[in-house]
C-alpha cells in the first residue's frame, strides 16, 4: 500500500526535527519522537512495522495512493541579493496608498478567513500572472518600488504578526502587476518561530539575507 501526504499539509526538516504546517487548521506542529520515526519510515517507503501502518491510517496525515507521494517543502531559489540592502528609493504616495489598502485587506482576511483562504487568493493571482503570455522577467525597478511602498506603509499601519500580512499583501500586489513572485513561509526551532517573505528568483524583496537564512522553508507558493 502506498501513501500520499494529505491535502493542505506540508513539512520540512529543521534542526533534526520534522515540522508540519496544516493549512486547514492554521497550525504548526511536531510529532512525538515515536510518531516521527514512523512517519520517516513511511516517507522513505519502509513501513517496517505493523504499528507504522496503523499510524498511517490513524494519524490523519496521509491518504492512500496508487503511487507514493510524500516530499518535504521544495526549496526556493537560493537568494543572492536583498532589495533591503540596496539603495532605497522614495516611495510614491499613490503606491503607499494602494499598499496600505492591501495590508488592511490581508490582515483582515487572515483573521476572518484564515491562512488557507488567504494563500489561495495569492495562488490565483500568481497563476494569472504566470499564464499571461505578455509576462516578462521584470527589472528590479518595480520590485524596488513595491518594497519601498511596503516599508513606508508599515511605518503608518500598525498590526500584529507583521511579516505574514505584509508579505501576503506585497506578493499579491506584485502578482497582479504581472510579476509572479514566490511567497515563502519558513520556520525554526529553539525557540519555535515562523516567518514569511517574498522573493523573485534570487532576489529577496522584503527581507534581509542574514535573517531569511535562519529559517527553513516549510511552504513555497
Amino acid at each position: 500500500m502506498a501513501y500520499a501526504l494529505r491535502a493542505g499539509l506540508s513539512f520540512c526538516e529543521a534542526e533534526g526535527r520534522l515540522i508540519f504546517l496544516d493549512l486547514p487548521t492554521d497550525r504548526y506542529f511536531c510529532l512525538a519522537p515515536p510518531a516521527e520515526t514512523a512517519f520517516r519510515r513511511i516517507w522513505h517507503e519502509d513501513p517496517s512495522e505493523e504499528g507504522d501502518r496503523q499510524f498511517a491510517e490513524r494519524s490523519g496525515l496521509f491518504t492512500e495512493a496508487a503511487v507514493a507521494s510524500i516530499a518535504p517543502c521544495r526549496a526556493p531559489d537560493t537568494c543572492k541579493q536583498s532589495l533591503l540592502e540596496e539603495e532605497r528609493q522614495r516611495a510614491r504616495a499613490g503606491d503607499v496608498a494602494m499598499m496600505l489598502a492591501s495590508l488592511a485587506r490581508a490582515s483582515c482576511e487572515l483573521r476572518v478567513r484564515g491562512l488557507a483562504a488567504s494563500l489561495a487568493r495569492f495562488e490565483t493571482a500568481k497563476a494569472r500572472a504566470t499564464g499571461d503570455p505578455g509576462c516578462q522577467a521584470p527589472s528590479t525597478a518595480p520590485l524596488m518600488a513595491a518594497a519601498s511602498a511596503l516599508r513606508a506603509s508599515m511605518r503608518l499601519y500598525s498590526f500584529h504578526e507583521r511579516c505574514l500580512p505584509a508579505s501576503l499583501a506585497l506578493a499579491i500586489r506584485l502578482a497582479r502587476a504581472g510579476i509572479p513572485v514566490d511567497l515563502v513561509l519558513g520556520v525554526r526551532l529553539a525557540p519555535f518561530k515562523a516567518h514569511a517573505w517574498v522573493q523573485h528568483g534570487e532576489t529577496l524583496v522584503n527581507e534581509r539575507l542574514s535573517l531569511a537564512r535562519l529559517f527553513t522553508p516549510i511552504l513555497v507558493l
